[in-house]
C-alpha cells in the first residue's frame, strides 16, 4: 500500500514524501494530532536529537510511512508543533478578550488567561523550556520571533492603556516582558500551592500588583 511513498535520505538519516497515496486523499486529523502529541512527549522528554521517527511512530500507535504522509520530515513535524501551538494560543486568546474593550479588562482577562495555560504543566511546555534554555533545535531568531508573537498580546493592550490615559508612561514592550515573567514565575513553581491563600486569592494578588504598577495615581 506504501510502495513508493517515502523515500530515505542517506544522509539526513529521515525521510522525505516522494508522491500521494490515493488511499489516504482524505487525511485524518485525530491521527495527525495523535503522532503530534506523541511527538511532543518524547521531544520534550530526550531532545529532538533523541527521539527517532520510529520512536514516534511507535508512540502514536502508526507506522513511519503513515507519519511521513503527514510530515515531510523529522523537522517538518517539530516545526509544524510550534506552528499549531502558535495557532492555537492566538485562538484562545481571541476567545478570551471577545467583548473586553478598554486596556484595563483586557489586561485582566490576559493576565487570567495566562495564568491558567502556565499552570497546566504541559509537555509543550517541557518542550519550550528546553528551546529557551538552548537545548533545541531553534536559532536566536528563531526563537525571538515565537517570543515575540507570545508578549505581543501585552504589549498592545498596555500600549492602548498609555493612550487611554489609565497607564502610566512605560516602555511598553519592557512591561509586557516584566508582566510575562511574573506570570510563568508564579504559575510554572506553583507558589499558589506552596502559600497559605487559595489559587483564586493568589491570582487575586498577583493581578493587584501587576494593575498597581501600571496604573496612574488616582491623585495625578
Amino acid at each position: 500500500m506504501f510502495n513508493q511513498l517515502i523515500k530515505r535520505n542517506k544522509n539526513a538519516g529521515e525521510y522525505t514524501v516522494l508522491a500521494e497515496n490515493k488511499a489516504f486523499s482524505d487525511r485524518d486529523p485525530d491521527t495527525r494530532q495523535r503522532i503530534m502529541q506523541a511527538a511532543i512527549h518524547l521531544f520534550a522528554e530526550r531532545g529532538f536529537r533523541g527521539v527517532s521517527v520510529k520512536d514516534i511512530s511507535t508512540a502514536a500507535g502508526t507506522n513511519t510511512a503513515l507519519l511521513f504522509y503527514y510530515f515531510k520530515s523529522k523537522k517538518d513535524l517539530y516545526d509544524a508543533i510550534y506552528r499549531d501551538a502558535q495557532q492555537n494560543i492566538l485562538m484562545m486568546l481571541e476567545k478570551a478578550l471577545e467583548e473586553k474593550t478598554d486596556a484595563v479588562s483586557r489586561l485582566v482577562a490576559l493576565i487570567h488567561f495566562f495564568s491558567k495555560e502556565c499552570q497546566k504543566d504541559s509537555d509543550f511546555d517541557l518542550l519550550l523550556s528546553r528551546e529557551i534554555h538552548g537545548f533545541g533545535e531553534y536559532t536566536r531568531e528563531q526563537l525571538l520571533e515565537i517570543f515575540n508573537s507570545a508578549i505581543a498580546p501585552m504589549e498592545n493592550i498596555v500600549s492602548q492603556g498609555i493612550r487611554e490615559g489609565v497607564f502610566r508612561e512605560l516602555n511598553p514592550r519592557l512591561s509586557a516582558i516584566l508582566i510575562m515573567g511574573i506570570l510563568h514565575i508564579f504559575s510554572s513553581h506553583n507558589f499558589s500551592q506552596e502559600s497559605e491563600l487559595a489559587p483564586g486569592e493568589t491570582f487575586l494578588q498577583v493581578r493587584e500588583m501587576i494593575l498597581k504598577g501600571l496604573q496612574k495615581d488616582s491623585k495625578q
